[in-house]
């Protein structure tokens, strides 16, 4: 519900963990969830998902 610069460094630390486990032959893969309204969190997916090298899914739902 609340996405901040604080949510978003803890999520880069997340997923720069989960790209270690998939160096590891471990497979680390992503679906981010977002709300049809909710433009920001799309983008959010969208940023993280250019940014880090993991199999990214973005997905649209109705209401989380």
């Amino acid at each position: 519900e609340y996405f901040n610069t604080s949510s978003s460094k803890c999520f880069m630390e997340l997923f720069r963990k989960f790209e270690l486990l998939n160096k590891d032959k471990s497979t680390v893969k992503v679906e981010w969830y977002f709300e049809s309204e909710d433009e920001e969190m799309a983008e959010a997916g969208q940023d993280f998902n250019a940014i880090v090298e993991l199999p990214f899914q973005i997905i649209e739902v109705d209401e989380i």
